[in-house]
């Protein structure tokens, strides 16, 4: 009995033992099978997110709405790099910022992104020339082109003025609602403030700004009231006088006509009044010539030489020469 016990006992301790190598076995099988499939998985994933990066690069650039700028010139400022730039990684509002950045005359910016088409769909309004601004110094050979916001869209010289003002008589005449003024802005605080620091693609500075505003109203009204001085004009220029003297002044420059002085206070009344003036001279007996540079009032036979008409004043006019006269 007690043989076949011990037999017995030894015979449990090996079938355990076999047990215990064939249980560790297959669970080393089991984590090597585990782990060779997570690989796989992985490689898949890396593979397959390749694949999906590469099918979303941008292929395709729409672009509309511009006159000023080429399709080329405004893609080449957006910055997009076709076949690199990746569809999910674009931010619409940093390219928006990025075409405006660079075209300055390029005011809003429309973008539609589709991410399976791999395209984008570009939309510009541009501004359009309103004016050229110049300083009252007048040394400055520099002019900058604004639009009716006053947003500075590029410099442009002498030479260039005289193309603008040329090309503008030539193919709309200065009556046109799309005409090019032309605004001299005065000195604030004894500061005379250089058109050369005036940053492309931003509003004119705020100290210049309100002349400017104020000479874009003088437009407008003459538009409304007086549309035939409208031929006639050449210049808008602003005047802040001292205190002791009455208010600002605004002097027009206008073809064969002595300079229009008109009052800030009093634009719309001094306007009226200058229509009534431009009425009577077209009687016979009255009529300008010019005489070097001055212009003589021709009452009869009887010429009244002057340099300025002053409508600053409440249904007065005076005629008079700027030696006698203060601004």
């Amino acid at each position: 009995m007690q043989t076949n016990t011990a037999t017995n006992h030894r015979t449990f301790k090996a079938t355990v033992a076999d047990y215990r190598i064939g249980s560790n076995r297959s669970s080393q099988l089991l984590v090597s099978k585990l782990l060779i499939q997570i690989c796989i998985g992985l490689l898949s994933l890396l593979t397959l997110g390749r694949l999906m990066v590469d099918y979303f690069d941008l292929q395709h650039v729409s672009i509309s709405g511009g006159d000023r700028y080429s399709e080329a010139e405004i893609l080449y400022a957006s910055g997009l790099n076709l076949g690199r730039d990746l569809m999910l990684q674009i931010s619409l509002e940093d390219l928006k910022q990025q075409i405006r950045r660079n075209l300055s005359y390029v005011k809003g910016v429309q973008i539609a992104k589709h991410n399976f088409a791999r395209s984008l769909d570009i939309e510009v309004t541009e501004r359009k020339p309103f004016a050229i601004v110049q300083d009252q110094s007048r040394l400055n050979k520099k002019f900058i082109l604004v639009d009716v916001e006053g947003f500075v869209l590029e410099y442009i010289d002498a030479f260039k003025v005289f193309e603008v003002f040329k090309t503008r008589r030539r193919a709309e005449g200065f009556g046109s609602t799309n005409a090019i003024h032309h605004f001299i802005l005065a000195e604030h605080n004894r500061l005379n403030l250089d058109v050369q620091t005036q940053q492309v693609g931003t509003q004119i500075d705020s100290r210049w700004l309100s002349d400017f505003l104020l000479c874009k109203r003088v437009i407008k009204l003459i538009e409304e009231k007086r549309p035939e001085l409208l031929t006639k004009l050449r210049t808008v220029e602003t005047f802040t006088t001292r205190p002791s003297h009455h208010g600002d002044s605004v002097v027009l420059s206008c073809d064969n006509l002595p300079q229009i002085w008109l009052s800030t206070d009093l634009i719309e009344g001094g306007l009226q009044n200058v229509g009534v003036f431009l009425r009577s001279m077209t009687s016979e007996k009255y009529g300008f010539s010019r005489i070097s540079e001055r212009k003589q009032l021709k009452v009869g036979t009887q010429p009244l030489v002057g340099d300025y008409l002053d409508f600053r004043f409440k249904n007065v006019m005076y005629w008079g020469d700027k030696e006698n006269g203060q601004r």
